[in-house]
């Protein structure tokens, strides 16, 4: 089952975690359709570890 995100939950300086999503969406989707010089994500870690290298004021332990 999977876990409910509260999407307005406020994450760091007025930066929720629906506004974090929208932010690194469209980076995403070019890279795992093949539209980017990256390689696609092989697993959750990958992505992970990505967005939290790519995200504006990323605060620590945000995305699990």
């Amino acid at each position: 089952m999977a876990t409910k995100v509260n999407m307005d939950r406020h994450v760091r300086e007025g930066w929720t975690v629906g506004a974090f999503i929208r932010e690194l969406a469209p980076q995403v989707e070019m890279i795992m359709s093949g539209q980017s010089w990256r390689e696609p994500f092989r697993n959750k870690q990958e992505l992970a570890d990505w967005c939290r290298d790519n995200q504006p004021y990323y605060k620590k332990g945000f995305l699990k």
